[in-house]
Parts: structure tokens; sequence; C-alpha cells
């Protein structure tokens, strides 16, 4: 276990992921994507890819420019192409 300025990481990390979580809850955008990506990583919070997309898909839908660049690339990859074609026309 690595420590920052005298914090165990794990603690740091849980600590942090339920504020984001919390904030995310509230309708805080960029706390959307930052939970979203502590789901990725499983920084935090329990992996959970599911997870991930919900949440960084809610935060592409609210604006939040680096995730919509990221729901899009992983829409991409599923090779979901009808549905970048809808999201297009809008």
């Amino acid at each position: 276990m690595h420590h920052i300025q005298g914090f165990a990481c794990d603690r740091f990390l849980l600590k942090q992921a339920r504020w984001y979580l919390k904030a995310a809850e509230g309708g805080y955008v960029r706390a959307m994507y930052n939970v979203s990506l502590c789901y990725s990583s499983g920084e935090g919070l329990v992996r959970s890819h599911q997870l991930a997309r919900k949440w960084m898909k809610r935060a592409a839908d609210r604006g939040h420019t680096k995730a919509q660049f990221e729901h899009g690339l992983a829409l991409f990859s599923v090779c979901n192409m009808s549905t970048l074609f809808l999201l297009y026309l809008k």
C-alpha cells in the first residue's frame, strides 16, 4: 500500500469515490464522469463496466465533452453503428 501525505491510498480512493458518487447522484456532471472512471478502473469502487458505461452516458447526455467523446468511442468499439447513426441525426 502506498502513502500520500500520510494517508493510505486505498482509504483515500474509497472516500473520494464515495463523494464523487454522492455528487453524481445529486446531478453534478463532472462527478458523473469521475464515477464512470472509478467504476471502469476499479479505483475506490468495485469494477463494473456496466455501471461505468451508465455514468459515462449520463455525463455525455448532460454535455460533458470528454464523456461524449469516450461514450462515442465505446459505442463505436462495440460496432453499434445504428446507434451511432441515430445519435448523429439528433
